[in-house]
C-alpha cells in the first residue's frame, strides 16, 4: 500500500490508480511504487529465509511452502541465499522438513531448468534425499528424481542426436562424481521397484554409441546409469545390448582409459549373468581379452577388469599359463630388490602381474567354496607373498608398495593361517605408513577381511575406526564409508571406539567429510540403534574432555586413540560441544529428556556430593559443557529428530500429534522443576562459594529456564526471596556484558542529564535508623573482640604421628592441611583474641543491617546497594568467606603466647568460630538406630585400641563373600506380591520402618500421594529395590556395607595427602572384594535375573569383583578299542573371576582370570567348597571371611586399620575375631530373643573365651584371617561331606592345634542377620546342633583334647561341645526323672512317703533359666541396669522362656540323634521375612518328630502319674505341682510353641481354619499327604 494516502497503488482493473487531483497516473509515482514493491518483495523473501531456521517446525514448512510460490512467480527466481537455506532444510532433524525442501527444488528445477544454481541446489539437496532413512522423504526424492531426469532420458532414444538441446542435458552435465554413487543408488531402488522407464536401457545406449549426443561430461553419469542398469534382471526393451556396449570398448581402446574401464565394468556384469555366452561374443571375445591384457598400456584397473571377465566368462586352460607367467614377473623383480632400476620389465609390469594374480587367487577361491573345498595355499603363492611383502616393506616405488598390499589382501582372502600371519603387517602399516595410498589400500584390505574373517579381526576394529583420523583426507573418508558398511551389515558391533571415530569425523577439517560423516551416523547407522546416542552421551562427555574423575565414568581413552581423538583444553571446547549437540540434535524428545537428566545426575550433582573436584582442569571442562548442553537449544523437547508439540501431522493424526507433545511439555517442566532446578540451585551455590568462573555457564543455562519455564520457576523464587534477587541481579550482569561494547563516558565531562548529588537522594526521615544500624554494628565489633584474655599454649604437644604426604611443589617447611591437600595460606599473628561469645555472624548481620539502614536512606539509589549484597565477588555471598575476612582483621597481630600455638591453634579457633555460627538444638539425630552407631562409635574410640598407621603402611584386606542363591536384590514381584492375609513385603517393611519410608520419599522426591510412580518410572524402580534390599539379608546390603572400607580408606588417604590416580592405586592395593558366586554362570545361561542383579553390583561397584564356577562341555572324536571312531564329551571347570566395564556407553561384564579346575568343586560341603576355590582371587594380606546376612558401617571400617595392627600386636594371632551387632532384633519377638542369645554370645562369651580361657575359636564370620596361614594350612574352612557340616569352626581348631591364638576385639563391630521365624529358627538350631555332633566324631576335636592341658580342656569343653552335650543330658535327665518318680507310684511304694520338695529345685537352674543371667548381664553392661531389667521383663512376658526350652528339645534331639545315626546336613533356612500363618498340618509335620512325639510322651506319663500316685495322702493337688511342674513347662513349650509363635497364632478366624483342619485330619478326609492315613 502507498504509504502516504493509504490506498493500493494498483487500481481495481489492473491500472495504476488516480494519484493526482486530475485523475493521471504520474511516471514518477509509477516508478517509486515499482521500487517500493520490489523493495517490499525483497524483504519477504528475506523474512521467509529467516523462518526456514525457526525451531518450530511448522514455521519451517510453512516457509519453505511460501519460499516455493515465492520463486515459482517470481520471474528471476530465488536468490542463492534463499536457495542454500532450502537446501540446507534437506538435512533438517525432522522428516517432514526434509520432504517439503525436496519437493520445493523438484518444483524450482521443474520451472527453470537452466538455472545454475537451481540445478546444483536440486543435485546437492534433493538427491542425496534418496538414501533417507524415512521411507516417505525418499519416495519424494526418487519421484523427483524420475520426473526430472529419468523419463526424459528415456524419451531421448527415438532422437538421440538432439537429446543435447533437452532441459535434461545440463543436469546430466552438472552431476559430480560424488554424485554418481547415489544416483546409482536410486537407479537401483526404482529398478527393484520396478519404476525404471522401459526405454532406459536403450536410450542410455543410444546416447553412448558413435551416433548419439553423449560426449564430455555427461558419459561418466550415462555409463554408472547403464552400469546400474545391467545389473538388473532384463525385461524386454530394458535389456543392456552387449553387442553395442562391446563396440564402445574396442572403440575406446587404449585411447581413452576411462571410457574403456566403464565399458568393461558394464561387461562384467553381463558376463556374470551370462548375458555374453552366444557365438562370436563367447568364442572371440576371450582371446580378445587376453591380447589387450598383454599389450604394455593396460593399466592394472583394467587388467583387473579382464580378468574377472575371462574367469566370468569361464573356461580351462587360460588361467594356469597367465599365473605362471605373473608368478614369473613377480619373482623375478624381487630377486632384483630394491634395485628395480634393474628390472628387464618395467614397475608397471609387476604391478600389473600382482593384480592379475591376485585375481586369479580370488576366482580360485571363489570356485573352491562354492565346490565345497577349501583352496590350498601353493608353492607358487608362498613365493608371490614372499615377494609382495618386501614389496611392501621395502623402500620402492609407492604405486608398487600400494598394489602389493592389495595383492596380499586378495591371496588372505582364502586362507585363514595367511591372514592371521600378514594381520599385523595391515595393522602396522596403517597407521605407520608415510604413504597415503599405502594405507588406504592396508585399510581396504582389512575391511574385506573382516568379512572374510570376523573373528580373527575382531580385536582390530579399533584401529580401523582410528583411521578416521588419518592425516589423508582420502583416508579419513574411506575409512567413514568402509565402517558405515561393517556397522551396516552387522560384520562388526558398536563399541565405544567407533562411535568416537564418527563424532571426531563430525568436526573434521574438511567439509565433504563432515558432510559423509553426518550422513553415515545420523541417516544411518544411528537409526538402526536408537538408544546408542543416548547411552554413551555422558561417557562420551567425559572422554573428550580426558577426565577420569568419576569412577563410572573413569575408563580412560587408548594411548593412540588419545592422540587422534584429542579435544581436552578450553580452546577444544567448540569442537566437543559441536559433537555433543549434533548428538543431542538427533535423539527424540523423550532421549533428550533423558539426556538432560543424566547431565544433571550423573555430571552436576557428583559435583555437589564431593565426588568431583573442581580444581581439576578436565571436571572444570565437563561442568562447563554440560551447562552449556543444558542451555542449548538442541536439548530443548521438540528440537531435534522426534516428533515435536506444534509439528505437523501429515496423515491426519493432529490430535495425537497435539495430545503427545503436550505430554511430553508437561513432562519436561515436571522434570525441569523436580530435578533440574534444585541441583541447579546448589551449583550455583556452590560455584559462588568457590567464586568458579562457572558461574557465567550457570546463568547462561538459568537464563533459558527463566524464558522457558518462567511460570512454573515464579512460584520457587516466590517462597525464596534471597534466591529470585540472586538471579535477577545474575541477569543483569549477564545483560550487561553482553552490551559492554558501548564505550562509557570519557572521563572530565558533565555528569550525564539525569544523575543526582548526594543531597539530592537523601532521605532525612531514614537517618536516625542509619545512625542506630551504624552503632549495632560497633557493639557486635566491640563484643567480636576481647583483648584481656590469650590462651597459654599447651602444656605437652600431642603424639607423634607419621607426618603427612607433601604435593609436589610445595614450599620447605611449610605446613599442610590434609583436609585441602594444599599448603594454607600464612595466617597473620593476631594482637586480639575472640571472646567466648564471639561470632563472626554477629558483625556479618550488624553490616547487613547499616546497608539495608542506607538503601532506606538512599531511596532511589536502593537496587545500587541491594546488589552490594549479593555481588559474587562480595563479603556477604558466601559465609565462609565472611568469616575469612573478619578473622583476617582481627588476628593481624600475633602474640608469643599465639606463636607457639602455630598454625592449629588457628584452625582450633576456626573450628570453634564454625560451631558458634552453625550450632543448632535439633541437630542430633532422632532415629534410634543412628543414635545407637553413633554412640556406640564415639565409646568405642575410648577403649584400648592399636595405633592406626599410616595408610600406606597398614595391612591390606580382602573380603570373601560365598554366595548361591540366595537374594541379591528384592524383584518387584517379590515386593508387591500379597499372602492369603493381603499382606506383602514392602507393605511389610513400610509398617516396620515407617520413618524410614518417609525419609525415602522425601529423598527420591515423591509425595505420599504419588507412591504409584514407584512402580512405573524405571530409577524408581531401581531405588525401591535398593531400599528394600538394604532393609533385608541381601547381597546388596552386604555388598554396600562391605564396600564401606573402600570409601574409608579414600577418605583416610585423602587427608594423608594422596590425591588422583596415586589415591586411586593406594585404595585399590589396600581392599579389595571378592564375591564367590559359584552358580552365576548357570544364572547366566538359565536367563535367571540373579544374574543381572549380579551385573548390576558389579557396575555400581567398579572394584567389586564375582568369582564363579564355569563348567563347559565339548565333543571330541576318540578310537573305541574295536577300532571305530566315536564322539566323546569332555567336561572341564574353571574359577572365573570378572568385573565390570563399560562397552559402547552400555554396561558389560569382562573376564580378568581364568584358572581351569581339576574337576567339579562340589564334593563336599557348598559354603567351605564356594570361599575356598575363590581364596586364589584374593591379593591382600589379610582375608576377612563376611557372610551374605551381614552388612558393614561406614564408621567401623575407618577402625580396620588399627584392628589389622593385632597381627603385629600378637605374633601368634592366625585369626583376630570382633564383636557382631545383631539388627534383624526388631522384625518379631523370635527375632529379639534371637538377637539377645546371639549378642550374648558374640560380646560377654567371646570375650571369656578369649581371655582368661585362651581358648577362642573361629565360630564363625567376621573373623580376620592371616592369608598366608589359611592358604598354606588348608584354606579357611574345612569342606568334608558331612563331618565339615560346621565349616567354620574347623579353621579355629586348626589354629589351636598348630600353637596359633585367637585374640578377639571389643573396638569394632558389624552388623549381622539372624532368623527371624520359628521355623527358621529350627532350622539352623538344627543345622548347628548336628554340626557339633559331628565335631565330637571329628579328629580335630580327638587331637585338641589329647594336647590341651587340664584347665583349657575344661575350657575347651564349655567353649563348644559341653554347651549341647549339657542340653542333651538335660532332656535325657527329665524323661529319667519322670519315669523314676512314675515307677514308684505305679508299684504303690509311695504310699506315707514324704515328698522331697527340694530335689525339685535344681530344675529352676537346669531348664535354662540360669541363662537369663548372661543376657542380664550383657543388656545392663550395653544399655545400663534399668534398661536391662525392663527388657528381660519384656522378653520373659512374651514368651522367651517357652522358646528356650523349646530350642533346648532342639538341640538335644539332633545332637543325640546325629551321634546315633548320622544325617548331618546343611539346612538353608532362607532368612526372609515371615508373614505367613502356617497351616496346622505343616507344623505338625515339621515338628512332630522332634518335639510332639516327646511333648505327648510327657503328658502321658504326667497324667499317670496324677493318675496312679496316692496325692492327696501328701498334700493333694499343690504336693503334685510342686513335684512335677518344671515337666509339665516343658511338655507345654514343646506342643504349644509352634502355635504360639505362629504369625496371626490369636487371630480367630486363622484358630478356627486350623480347629477345622484339625477335625478333618482326624477323620481321615481327605486322603492325602498332609492327612493322619
Amino acid at each position: 500500500r502507498d504509504s502516504e494516502g493509504g490506498r493500493s497503488s494498483i487500481g481495481s482493473a489492473g491500472t495504476p490508480a488516480a494519484a493526482t487531483p486530475g485523475g493521471d497516473a504520474s511516471p514518477s509515482a509509477s516508478l517509486v511504487s515499482a521500487a517500493k514493491m520490489e523493495a517490499s518483495l525483497a524483504s519477504v523473501a528475506s523474512l521467509l529465509q529467516s523462518r526456514c531456521a525457526d525451531e518450530r517446525p511448522a514455521v519451517r514448512r510453512a516457509a519453505l511452502g511460501a519460499i516455493e510460490a515465492y520463486g515459482l512467480a517470481s520471474s528471476d527466481g530465488l536468490s542463492p541465499a534463499a536457495l542454500a537455506a532450502v537446501e540446507e532444510r534437506c538435512r533438517d532433524a525432522s522428516p517432514l522438513i526434509r520432504k517439503q525442501a525436496a519437493k520445493c527444488l523438484a518444483a524450482l528445477l521443474a520451472a527453470r531448468p537452466s538455472s545454475p544454481a537451481e540445478r546444483r541446489a536440486w543435485i546437492d539437496g534433493s538427491l542425496p534425499l534418496c538414501r533417507d532413512s524415512e521411507a516417505s522423504v525418499t519416495d519424494a526424492a526418487l519421484d523427483s528424481l524420475e520426473e526430472l531426469l529419468l523419463r526424459p532420458l528415456a524419451a531421448a532414444e527415438k532422437k538421440p542426436s538432439e537429446a543435447a538441446s533437452l532441459p535434461l542435458w545440463p543436469l546430466l552435465e552438472d552431476l559430480s562424481a560424488a554424485a554418481i554413487p547415489t544416483l546409482q543408488h536410486a537407479l537401483g531402488v526404482l529398478a527393484a521397484r520396478g519404476r525404471t522407464p522401459p526405454a532406459l536401457a536403450r536410450s542410455v545406449q543410444a546416447l553412448l554409441s558413435p551416433s548419439g549426443a553423449g560426449c564430455g561430461a555427461v558419459r561418466p553419469p550415462l555409463w554408472a546409469m547403464l552400469l546400474q542398469l545391467a545389473q538388473q534382471k532384463p525385461k524386454g526393451r530394458e535389456a543392456v545390448d552387449a553387442a553395442a556396449v562391446l563396440r564402445c570398448w574396442r572403440k575406446a581402446g587404449a585411447a581413452d582409459p576411462a571410457e574403456a574401464a566403464a565399458a568393461l565394468r558394464v561387461l562384467l556384469c553381463l558376463a556374470r549373468r551370462g548375458a555374453l555366452e552366444e557365438g562370436e561374443l563367447e568364442g572371440e571375445l576371450k582371446g580378445e581379452l587376453l591380447s589387450r591384457l598383454q599389450q604394455p598400456d593396460c593399466d592394472t584397473e583394467t587388467a583387473a577388469l579382464l580378468v574377472q571377465i575371462c574367469c566370468a566368462l569361464g573356461g580351462d586352460g587360460w588361467a594356469e599359463p597367465l599365473r605362471r607367467a605373473c608368478a614369473e614377473t613377480i619373482n623375478a623383480a624381487a630377486v632384483l630388490f630394491p634395485h628395480t632400476h634393474s628390472l628387464t620389465t618395467s614397475t608397471r609390469d609387476v604391478q600389473r602381474a600382482l593384480v592379475v594374480y591376485g585375481e586369479l587367487s580370488l576366482e580360485e577361491e571363489d570356485a573352491a567354496a562354492s565346490a565345497g573345498s577349501r583352496a590350498s595355499v601353493s608353492a607358487s603363492t608362498k613365493a608371490v607373498v614372499a615377494a609382495a611383502t618386501e614389496f611392501a616393506h621395502g623402500e620402492c616405488d609407492p604405486a608398487l608398495s600400494a598394489t602389493a598390499f592389495v595383492t596380499l589382501g586378495k591371496l588372505c582372502m582364502g586362507s585363514a593361517a595367511l591372514a592371521k600371519k600378514l594381520l599385523p603387517m595391515f595393522v602396522r602399516e596403517l597407521s605407520t605408513s608415510p604413504q597415503w595410498a599405502v594405507r588406504n589400500n592396508a585399510l581396504v584390505v582389512l575391511f574385506d577381511l573382516v568379512k572374510a574373517h570376523t573373528a580373527l579381526l575382531d580385536r582390530h576394529v579399533g584401529s580401523l575406526g582410528l583411521a578416521v583420523s588419518d592425516a589423508s583426507p582420502v583416508v579419513r573418508h574411506q575409512a567413514i564409508l568402509l565402517l558405515t558398511q561393517l556397522l551396516l551389515e552387522d560384520y562388526v558391533k558398536w563399541r565405544p571406539s567407533l562411535l568416537r571415530a564418527f563424532c571426531r569425523s563430525l568436526v573434521d577439517a574438511e567439509p565433504t567429510l563432515r558432510a559423509a560423516g553426518r550422513a553415515c551416523l545420523f541417516d544411518m547407522l544411528l537409526p538402526r540403534s536408537p538408544h546408542l546416542a543416548l547411552a554413551s552421551f555422558v561417557p562420551l562427555l567425559f572422554q573428550l574432555n580426558g577426565c577420569t574423575a568419576l569412577p563410572a565414568h573413569a575408563t580412560p581413552l587408548p594411548r593412540d586413540e588419545k592422540e587422534a581423538l584429542d579435544l581436552s583444553g578450553a580452546e577444544q571446547q567448540r569442537p566437543r560441544l559441536q559433537i555433543l549437540r549434533a548428538l543431542l540434535s538427533s535423539m527424540g524428545d523423550e532421549q533428550r529428556l533423558q539426556a538432560t537428566a543424566k547431565l544433571c545426575h550423573e555430571v552436576l550433582a557428583p559435583v555437589l556430593d564431593g565426588q568431583m573436584e573442581l580444581s581439576a582442569a578436565a571436571v572444570h571442562a565437563v561442568v562447563s559443557d554440560s551447562l552449556r548442553l543444558l542451555a542449548c537449544k538442541e536439548a530443548k523437547v521438540g528440537s531435534g529428530a522426534g516428533a515435536s508439540a506444534d509439528e505437523p501431522a501429515e496423515d491426519g493424526n493432529a490430535a495425537a500429534a497435539a495430545a503427545r507433545g503436550k505430554v511430553l511439555s508437561q513432562v519436561a517442566r515436571k522434570a525441569t522443576v523436580e530435578a533440574i532446578v534444585p541441583i541447579v540451585v546448589e551449583l550455583k551455590r556452590h560455584l559462588e562459594a568457590a567464586h568458579s568462573p562457572l558461574l557465567r555457564d550457570v546463568s547462561l543455562f538459568v537464563r533459558e529456564l527463566l524464558r522457558d519455564h518462567k511460570p512454573l520457576l515464579a512460584d520457587i523464587l516466590a517462597r525464596d526471596k534471597q534466591l529470585a534477587t540472586e538471579i535477577e541481579y545474575d541477569m543483569k550482569q549477564l545483560d550487561r556484558r553482553s552490551s559492554s561494547m558501548v564505550t562509557p563516558a570519557p572521563r572530565g565531562l558533565p555528569p550525564p542529564q539525569g544523575s543526582h548529588t548526594l543531597l539530592d537522594v537523601l532521605v532525612p526521615s531514614k537517618l536516625p535508623a542509619l545512625a542506630t544500624a551504624i552503632v549495632g554494628l560497633a557493639r557486635s565489633l566491640l563484643k567480636l573482640v576481647d583483648p584481656s584474655d590469650a590462651p597459654a599454649p599447651p602444656p605437652s604437644p600431642p603424639r607423634r604421628m607419621r607426618p603427612p604426604r607433601m604435593p609436589a611443589g610445595a614450599p620447605a617447611g611449610a605446613d599442610f592441611d590434609p583436609l585441602r591437600g594444599t599448603p594454607p595460606p600464612p595466617v597473620a599473628a593476631p594482637s586480639k583474641v575472640l571472646s567466648a561469645d564471639a561470632s563472626p555472624s554477629a558483625v556479618v548481620d550488624g553490616l547487613r543491617g547499616v546497608l539495608d539502614a542506607l538503601k532506606g536512606a538512599l531511596g532511589e539509589l536502593d537496587s545500587t546497594i541491594e546488589a552490594l549484597k549479593f555481588t559474587p565477588q562480595g563479603f556477604f555471598w558466601d559465609e565462609a568467606y565472611a568469616k575469612e575476612r573478619i578473622l583476617a582483621t582481627l588476628l593481624a597481630d600475633q602474640p608469643p603466647a599465639w606463636r607457639a600455638l602455630g598454625q592449629p591453634a588457628t584452625r582450633r579457633l576456626e573450628g570453634l568460630v564454625s560451631l558458634c555460627v552453625t550450632a543448632q538444638l535439633d541437630a542430633e539425630p532422632r532415629h534410634p538406630e543412628v543414635l545407637r552407631r553413633l554412640r556406640w562409635f564415639v565409646g568405642s574410640l575410648f577403649m584400648a585400641m592399636p595405633e592406626a598407621p599410616p595408610v600406606e603402611e597398614a595391612l591390606s584386606q580382602s573380603t570373601l563373600t560365598p554366595f548361591c542363591a540366595e537374594d541379591i536384590l528384592f524383584g518387584m514381584r517379590e515386593l508387591v506380591a500379597k499372602n492369603e492375609d493381603g499382606v506383602s513385603v514392602l507393605y511389610f517393611l513400610k509398617t516396620v520402618h515407617p520413618d524410614e519410608w518417609s525419609n525415602f520419599l522425601e529423598r527420591v522426591g515423591v509425595k505420599a500421594s504419588e507412591e504409584a510412580r514407584l512402580f512405573k518410572e524405571k530409577d524408581l524402580v531401581l531405588e525401591l529395590r535398593a531400599w528394600a534390599s538394604f532393609r533385608g539379608q541381601t547381597l546388596m546390603r552386604t555388598v554396600e556395607g562391605m564396600m564401606c572400607h573402600e570409601r574409608a580408606l579414600r577418605l583416610l588417604a585423602r587427608w594423608e595427602g594422596y590425591e588422583g590416580e596415586s589415591l586411586e592405586q593406594l585404595v585399590r592395593s589396600k581392599y579389595s572384594y571378592v564375591v564367590s558366586c559359584q552358580l552365576y554362570g548357570t544364572h547366566k545361561r538359565n536367563r535367571d535375573p540373579k544374574a543381572a542383579d549380579t551385573e548390576f553390583l558389579l557396575q555400581r561397584f567398579p572394584n567389586l569383583r564375582v568369582a564363579y564356577v564355569d563348567k563347559t562341555s565339548t565333543l571330541t572324536k576318540v578310537r573305541e578299542p574295536d577300532g571305530t571312531l566315536a564322539l566323546r564329551e569332555t567336561i572341564r571347570y574353571y574359577s572365573v573371576l570378572i568385573k565390570g566395564c563399560s562397552d559402547g556407553g552400555e554396561e558389560a561384564v569382562q573376564q580378568v582370570y581364568r584358572v581351569q579346575l581339576p574337576g567339579d568343586i562340589m564334593i563336599g560341603e557348598g559354603k567351605p567348597e564356594n570361599q575356598n576355590h575363590a581364596v586364589i582371587f584374593t591379593r591382600g594380606e589379610t582375608i576377612q571371611a563376611i557372610d551374605m546376612n551381614q552388612s558393614g558401617y561406614f564408621e567401623e571400617a575407618l577402625k580396620m586399620r588399627n584392628l589389622l595392627q593385632e597381627f603385629r600386636i600378637h605374633p601368634t594371632a592366625t585369626i583376630v575375631g570382633f564383636r557382631e551387632h545383631i539388627f534383624t532384633g526388631e522384625l518379631s519377638s523370635l527375632a529379639s530373643y534371637m538377637a539377645l542369645q546371639e549378642g550374648c554370645f558374640v560380646t560377654l562369651t567371646q570375650r571369656v573365651l578369649s581371655d582368661p580361657l585362651h581358648i577362642r575359636q573361629h565360630y564363625g564370620h567376621p573373623d580376620v584371617f592371616d592369608k598366608i596361614f589359611a592358604m598354606s594350612t588348608g584354606g579357611v574352612s574345612k569342606a568334608s561331606k558331612g563331618i565339615n557340616l560346621s565349616e567354620d569352626v574347623y579353621a579355629g581348631f586348626n589354629t589351636t592345634l598348630r600353637g596359633g591364638t585367637v585374640p578377639y576385639a571389643e573396638y569394632v563391630q558389624v552388623g549381622k542377620g539372624r532368623d527371624v521365624g520359628m521355623q527358621q529358627i529350627y532350622k539352623f538350631e538344627a543345622k548347628l546342633a548336628s554340626g557339633n555332633a559331628e565335631q565330637c566324631l571329628s579328629r580335630d576335636v580327638f587331637r585338641i583334647a589329647q594336647r590341651l592341658d587340664l584347665t583349657r580342656s575344661f575350657s575347651f569343653y564349655y567353649s563348644g561341645p559341653g554347651f549341647y552335650f549339657n542340653n542333651a543330658a538335660t532332656v535325657f535327665a527329665l524323661f529319667f526323672f519322670l519315669y523314676v518318680t512314675l515307677l514308684p507310684h505305679l508299684l504303690q511304694l509311695d504310699v506315707g512317703v514324704p515328698v522331697a520338695d527340694l530335689l525339685n529345685a535344681q530344675w529352676v537352674v537346669q531348664l535354662g533359666l540360669l541363662l537369663n543371667v548372661p543376657i542380664l548381664c550383657y543388656l545392663a553392661v550395653e544399655h545400663g541396669v534399668v534398661r536391662a531389667l525392663l527388657e528381660m521383663w519384656r522378653v520373659n512376658v512374651s514368651g522367651s522362656l517357652l522358646f528356650f526350652m523349646f530350642h533346648m528339645g532342639t538341640k538335644a534331639y539332633y545332637f543325640d540323634s546325629t551321634l546315633k545315626y548320622g544325617g548331618a546336613k546343611y539346612r538353608p533356612t532362607g532368612r526372609g521375612f515371615v508373614m505367613r500363618h502356617e497351616e496346622f498340618a505343616e507344623l505338625y509335620r515339621f515338628y512332630s518328630g522332634s518335639h510332639l512325639y516327646n511333648g505327648f510322651e510327657l503328658v502321658w506319663g504326667l497324667i499317670l502319674l496324677w493318675t496312679l500316685g496316692a496325692w492327696k495322702e501328701v498334700g493333694g493337688g499343690p504336693a503334685y505341682l510342686r513335684t512335677c511342674w518344671s515337666i509339665w513347662a516343658v511338655a507345654f513349650a514343646w506342643l504349644f510353641s509352634p502355635f504360639w509363635f505362629n504369625p496371626l497364632a490369636f487371630d480367630m478366624k486363622k484358630n478356627l481354619e486350623d480347629l477345622w483342619q484339625w477335625l478333618r485330619w482326624m477323620e481321615r478326609l481327605p486322603p492325602s499327604g498332609t492327612t493322619s492315613r
